[in-house]
């Protein structure tokens, strides 16, 4: 090679410089080309794939207590189920339903592994619906595998009859994330919340539980889990993933501007603002709706649909999702994704006045001091309400845009913020509430179950309007009952129109989730979640790291 070059050399000293000149240049053009040409082959012959590389940090507020997906409640507890077992549409090979979608076959695909190498099988899967359906065992999934008689046919094959047909049971087999029967099965179930296992889990998951650290005063500070090269959704590219737990929001906001987190879920829009180095907001969407829930047996005036009808039409939509919640949700005025639409043939102006109007031919007339009253039962009834809502800065914002709205019409309105877990333990719970800001998401099959149908009007029911309608009932049984996906969609859709018509609720605007992350993290492919948890539906195929490889 140094001969080949000293040739070379002594060829070139002999040029003139004329020809010197040529030489160079033409040989600059060649190494130009042949870098361009090299380029073109590169970029049109090659492709950018994920590539397996790196550590990723997640950053939770909460704590772990029960990290069991039969008993898990929290969103904690839920996220980390997600990170460590794995569904039973993900370890199916085949799920089949017959004609009547009363009976359902599931196959298993070949040679499942719990994180401990104990073979999963049929027996796991019988076992934890088994589980979920004893009272004992106290699941939140009680209800939903009433009905439901599984039964093991092989090792890797098991049987569902269900009592009736059911359109809607692949989404329970989707959500079912089964647990091992060698480690709780000789444990009874209330003792699930003390036993080991509750914070060490054994799963099946895109990850395994690898050990976790505790603060003096008992706070678990942090998770540290590893790629579990024997997921059945496939092997993630992340090979450590690590989640850090936060007492708050604000915490978790300040290490990741540190560079402590890599990652945060349920944002609001406010919250953006404090992030001091980039990042990219990863918007998903929730199959539901936040809406006021009128409670007709605390207020009397919101018994008079002429009241109800004009609070909604009073509501500038577009405003709120523009100026509170940053431009990330989508105005609505019913509760199905498809009719998600503010606009109507009339502008807000026009509806304000139209609110107006049909206040004052119902009988509500304005005071000296602007509030209206109508005489009712030998009485003056006061146009006077209290909104609740949680104590997040997005809810307290709308309800406020919402207050100053119906003032605006007649009405004397006060906000009462309550912290998200009162809520949930005692207004909802005893349905102490005349209006209640507050959100409902549906799952992926729209299914209104358990939020509109009139059986559910009471806790642990999610019916928070309170609502009752025979006709309402009979479309949402009709629909669940449906294995035709055309006739589904009849039924939901007339159940809606009633539902908007009565206006037990004032439908405000579907929701996003907001995930937070930094600018290297690629493949979240979840365009929609039915739950905080679902973030890491497909989290086997996040990436931080690519390269290229032939087309």
């Amino acid at each position: 090679m140094i001969l080949f070059f000293k040739r070379i050399r002594s060829i070139v000293e002999a040029f003139s410089v004329r020809e010197r000149i040529t030489f160079w240049s033409a040989l600059v053009v060649a190494i130009v080309g042949g870098i361009t040409l090299l380029g073109f082959v590169w970029g049109n012959f090659t492709k950018i794939v994920p590539a397996r590389g790196g550590s990723y940090t997640e950053g939770i507020v909460g704590q772990p207590t029960y990290v069991n997906p039969v008993i898990a409640t929290s969103e904690t507890d839920k996220e980390l189920v997600r990170l460590l077992f794995a569904n039973l549409k993900t370890l199916a090979e085949k799920i089949e339903a017959s004609s009547d979608s009363r009976t359902w076959t599931v196959r298993l695909k070949e040679n499942l592994r719990w994180s401990d190498r104990e073979r999963l099988t049929s027996d796991d899967i019988v076992f934890t619906i088994e589980q979920i359906q004893s009272a004992e065992t106290a699941s939140p999934l009680f209800s939903a595998w009433q009905g439901v008689l599984p039964r093991r046919v092989s090792e890797q094959e098991i049987e569902f009859r269900l009592s009736v047909p059911y359109a809607f049971f692949a989404y329970n087999l989707e959500r079912l994330y089964p647990i091992p029967k060698h480690i709780f099965g000789d444990v009874p179930s209330p003792n699930w919340k003390i036993a080991e296992s509750r914070l060490k889990p054994v799963g099946s998951g895109p990850y395994t539980f690898e050990k976790y650290s505790i603060t003096q005063n008992g706070f678990i500070r942090d998770y540290t889990l590893k790629a579990n090269n024997d997921y059945a959704g496939g092997n993630p590219f992340i090979p450590k993933f690590s989640i850090v737990f936060f007492a708050d929001k604000e915490g978790a906001l300040a290490a990741f501007n540190l560079g402590h987190i890599d990652g945060i879920g349920n944002m609001e829009a406010t919250d953006l603002l404090s992030v001091q180095r980039p990042y990219e907001v990863h918007s998903l969407a929730l199959p539901g709706y936040y809406a006021i829930f009128i409670n007709q047996n605390k207020n009397l005036a919101a018994k008079d649909l002429a009241v109800r009808t004009a609070l909604s039409y009073a509501i500038d939509r577009t405003a709120i999702v523009s100026s509170t919640l940053g431009g990330y949700v989508s105005p609505l005025i019913s509760l199905l994704p498809e009719e998600h639409n503010s606009s109507t043939t009339a502008s807000f102006a026009s509806l304000q006045i139209e609110a107006e109007r049909i206040l004052d031919e119902d009988g509500w007339k304005r005071g000296e001091d602007e509030v209206r009253r109508k005489e009712m039962r030998g009485g003056s009834i006061s146009l006077t309400m209290t909104i609740t809502t949680p104590e997040t800065g997005a809810l307290v914002g709308v309800a406020n845009e919402v207050r100053n709205a119906w003032q605006s019409i007649g009405a004397e309105v006060t906000v009462k913020t309550v912290s998200l877990a009162d809520i949930q333990e005692h207004d909802i719970k005893n349905r102490d509430y005349e209006f209640l800001l507050f959100g409902n998401i549906l799952s992926p099959t729209l299914d209104l179950y358990p939020f509109w149908h009139s059986s559910e009007r009471f806790y642990p029911g999610s019916n928070l309007a309170l609502y009752s309608n025979k006709t309402v009932d009979a479309l949402i049984e009709s629909a669940r009952q449906s294995a035709d996906p055309e006739t589904r969609e009849k039924k939901l859709k007339e159940a809606s129109a009633a539902i908007q018509n009565d206006v037990p609720a004032i439908f405000l605007f579907s929701p996003s989730y907001l995930y937070l992350s930094t600018k290297d993290l690629r493949g979240i492919g979840a365009a929609t979640i039915a739950e905080s948890a679902d973030r890491f539906v497909d989290v086997a195929s996040w990436h931080l790291k690519t390269a290229r490889t032939l087309k």
